[in-house]
């Protein structure tokens, strides 16, 4: 099920990996605590993932950069479905992990989410080398790869007002509509290293 994206087309001219805190308190997001499923029934985030993992239409791992996935306990799923009447969630943030890329035959910056992490209580991600700053920002539940996670993200859409703003869970992440923070940046410096190597 799990197929790793493979950014390594000769045309990009340098990459950077790079962590968000996604907040869903922040009033940005208000989008994010209003979405329906297909037969408009309310369903909040954290369900959504809840029964893409039960379903197994989303590999989990609790390393990022590697291959093996994991089982994840049911008592820990369970975080990311306790809500009470006011959305206030066991999981109130996530951790978002993207590559940055500069292609530069089409000379533009195009930016993949590779992963999201929930937050929660009982982390079962491993302080890894995958980022060079990462014990310096909280450890999720696990990781959710996101290329898979879309597909389900796209059944699900948000309730506002007017029904011309609506768009599906999977557009609002590829139109980057979600406020976020960068915490974390892999090789702030990775221009000069990449021109480094082609001498």
């Amino acid at each position: 099920m799990y197929k790793k994206r493979q950014d390594t087309s000769a045309n990009i001219l340098w990459k950077k990996t790079v962590a968000r805190d996604l907040l869903l308190a922040d009033p940005a997001n208000a989008q994010l605590l209003s979405l329906a499923d297909s037969t408009g029934a309310p369903i909040t985030f954290g369900r959504i993932l809840y029964d893409a993992v039960k379903s197994r239409k989303v590999s989990v791992t609790d390393q990022l950069n590697d291959d093996s996935m994991i089982m994840v306990d049911e008592s820990i799923l369970q975080q990311l479905i306790l809500d009470d009447t006011d959305h206030k969630s066991v999981i109130g943030k996530y951790e978002i992990v993207e590559n940055w890329l500069f292609d530069r035959e089409a000379g533009e910056m195009k930016v993949h989410i590779m992963w999201i992490g929930p937050i929660g209580r009982t982390p079962l991600v491993k302080n890894d080398t995958a980022l060079n700053c990462m014990e310096t920002w909280n450890r999720p539940l696990f990781w959710l790869n996101y290329d898979e996670l879309a597909r389900s993200l796209a059944s699900y859409t948000t309730t506002g007002p007017h029904k011309r703003d609506r768009m599906t869970c999977q557009e609002l992440f590829t139109s980057r509509n979600f406020a976020s923070k960068i915490i974390c940046v892999s090789d702030p410096w990775g221009m000069e290293n990449q021109d480094k190597k082609r001498h």
